[in-house]
């Protein structure tokens, strides 16, 4: 099996990390690292991160949860958790950190060298609250590695080796977008899926070629003996109309999952709509690869 790298982003995820905050969405998580990890022969890390207690002294008679005890029951989960990994043949481990949930995700996935971290997220407006409420636009502007997020209407993995036979990527002309769409088209020839590739246009309702053979020339570079136009077919689609199409078609098609640049979720790149990653997460039925930023544009 080949393995493709790109500005220090594999295809083949050697280490995966999974948010686990034990709800719903994270077993859900859980479920889509198995899939993946069965596929690649990658090793999974678990994670659980509790934020620190308020210092704020309440009221006389609340019961609190005595925090060694918590402690315990947050090691059990894990622990089984990472048992039932080991019995589906997996490599696998855990780790249990309390502190600022981005800032530990993070740190958590660069001390293992995660290629690959997997979060669930209930989606409300915005970004949202990714496992259960901390995980903002941070974790992917930072997180070095590639982010599947897993959203409410996401379809849980089925069982056996992750085996995706449609992949569709929803990118822009941009250096972050020619990323984006070199690391979609390796993956789809490293699992053997067609990808459907749509670019979004800043000039709303308006193609600019210009732009486009630009972005060709830069990918015949990136991907020396592929012929572009036969190979990576594309739709463009205006800005305000990204979201519903690549929606549309991925229910169509039933794709295995939707790749997009980690601008796409921004404030500083104005000429997206902010809400892209948030509402394709929200009402996805297949989940999201968020392909971060180049390094050097990632602070320690």
């Amino acid at each position: 099996m080949s393995t493709y790298v790109s500005a220090n982003l594999s295809v083949v995820p050697k280490s995966i990390l999974v948010a686990d905050d034990f709800s719903d969405m994270s077993s859900k998580a859980l479920g889509y690292a198995a899939a993946l990890g069965k596929r690649f022969g990658s090793y999974v890390t678990l994670v659980h991160v509790t934020e620190p207690l308020s210092p704020i002294v309440p009221p006389e008679g609340d019961v609190f949860w005595d925090v060694e005890e918590q402690k315990r029951a947050f090691e059990l989960q894990l622990d089984r958790g990472v048992k039932e990994l080991r019995a589906a043949g997996l490599r696998a481990d855990r780790v249990e950190t309390s502190g600022s949930i981005p800032e530990e995700l993070i740190a958590t996935a660069r001390g293992h060298s995660s290629d690959l971290m997997i979060v669930g997220t209930h989606a409300p407006k915005g970004l949202g609250r990714l496992i259960l409420g901390s995980v903002s636009e941070e974790v992917l502007a930072r997180s070095g590695c590639p982010v599947m997020v897993v959203g409410p209407n996401t379809v849980p993995a089925t069982a056996g080796a992750w085996s995706p036979r449609h992949l569709m990527a929803l990118v822009a002309l941009s250096h972050e977008g020619l990323k984006a769409i070199v690391h979609s088209f390796h993956l789809a020839r490293e699992v053997g899926a067609s990808l459907d590739l749509f670019m979004i246009f800043d000039r709303e309702n308006t193609v600019d070629h210009k732009d486009w053979q630009f972005l060709r020339l830069a990918l015949a570079e990136k991907l020396p003996g592929v012929d572009i136009e036969k190979e990576l077919p594309h739709e463009c689609v205006p800005r305000d109309q990204a979201v519903h199409r690549v929606l549309d078609l991925s229910s169509l098609r039933e794709a295995d999952a939707i790749i997009v640049s980690e601008e796409c979720g921004g404030s500083k790149h104005p000429h997206f709509q902010r809400d892209i990653i948030s509402r394709l997460s929200a009402e996805s039925r297949c989940p999201l690869i968020v392909v971060p930023r180049d390094q050097s544009a990632i602070s320690s």
